[in-house]
């Protein structure tokens, strides 16, 4: 009985066997170092063609083995040696570093940092360095700049990007909106308080109003249109502009409207309060025209368009642009043409779905 049942065994071992063996291409004759691509090809493709594949089992990993290399052999399909891909690589790499700095010689346009991003704070999201709401320059050193972060505060860089350090993490948030220079004096900035994108999300959870620097960023104090006025009502505000000819002139511009001071933030002017401005530009050629983006809310206040002052802000028009005040328009943005001030771009954000 054992004897019977050993035969049995045996039987179905060498069956099993025999047929596994149907399923590999018949490679006997030639020396394993000796086999390139096309021989491993050839060989399925004989060993294939009067076979229904649909019925056999076990041959996709040679298929998928073929499809893996196809594009990697060389031309005569011999294997590449380990040495000569990562020579290879390393060419290829180089010919990607040159293409960079020739696009960016091009282009005008070099990275500057920060290049290691900060750990994600779990397995799904992606890594990255956030988003950057503003940038300002110094008005007679080009190595200077600082930029605004809805999350990180003002960083400055003294040596054109290469090292950068923050400045406002001592302040009630980090959260910046816009960053303006005095274009005379580039030790006096003032920063907006509060990430503007993020109004009607947070209600008012950031914004802290208009702060002012005379070192260049290293200590800060609060304007007069800050959280103690009571006309800034924890208000976003989005953009400051400092008149170039006379540094004691303000506008900031924001969610509740646009305020005015002539004494270098000390005391504000209410100037608009039924308006949601979300830009503000001003003519690089002649200073008191400024010009403001409004938006639409959702039903709660202001209307899309655009509005001119000519008077740096004392009084404003609205302009005839043909952007629908409500419901089909939320966001605005403004720009003013530096070649020719006269020309004045209007781009308009849809309320629902996507698209201008």
């Amino acid at each position: 009985m054992l004897k019977k049942i050993t035969i049995i065994i045996i039987a179905f071992i060498a069956f099993i066997v025999y047929s596994n063996a149907q399923y590999f291409p018949d490679l006997s004759g030639k020396k394993y170092e000796n086999l390139n691509y096309y021989d491993y090809k050839n060989a399925f493709e004989n060993w294939a063609k009067d076979k229904d594949l649909s019925k056999v089992k076990g041959w996709k990993w040679y298929q998928r083995f073929l499809w893996q290399n196809e594009n990697q052999v060389n031309a005569d399909g011999s294997f590449p040696e380990l040495r000569q891909s990562a020579k290879s690589y390393e060419e290829m790499m180089q010919l990607s570093k040159s293409k960079k700095e020739r696009l960016q010689a091009q282009s005008g346009w070099v990275p500057l940092g920060p290049y290691t991003p900060g750990k994600s704070y779990d397995t799904i999201s992606c890594h990255g360095n956030g988003r950057i709401n503003c940038v300002a320059f110094h008005p007679t050193n080009p190595d200077v700049m600082w930029v605004g972060a809805p999350n990180g505060g003002v960083w400055k860089t003294d040596n054109s990007g290469k090292t950068w350090r923050p400045l406002t993490d001592n302040l009630p948030t980090i959260s910046i909106s816009d960053i303006a220079v005095d274009p005379k004096n580039g030790d006096i900035l003032y920063i907006a308080l509060g990430d503007f994108d993020t109004m009607g999300w947070i209600q008012n959870g950031n914004a802290m109003g208009v702060f002012k620097s005379t070192d260049a960023g290293e200590t800060w104090n609060p304007t007069g249109l800050s959280y103690t006025s009571s006309t800034f009502n924890f208000s976003y505000i989005r953009k400051i502009i400092i008149h170039p000819e006379n540094s004691n002139n303000l506008v900031a511009a924001g969610s509740r409207g646009i305020w005015k001071s002539t004494d270098a933030g000390e005391t504000w002017k209410y100037i608009l309060d039924t308006l949601l401005i979300c830009d503000l530009k001003q003519n690089p050629k002649e200073p008191n025209i400024l010009y403001a983006a409004t938006r639409w809310f959702y039903n709660i206040f202001s209307t899309s368009g655009v509005i001119k002052s000519t008077d740096f802000g004392e009084t404003w028009n609205r302009l005839n642009t043909g952007i629908p005040p409500t419901t089909l328009v939320t966001r605005t943005a403004v720009a003013v043409s530096p070649v020719n001030p006269n020309n004045v771009f209007a781009l308009a954000v849809r309320a629902s779905g996507n698209g201008f």
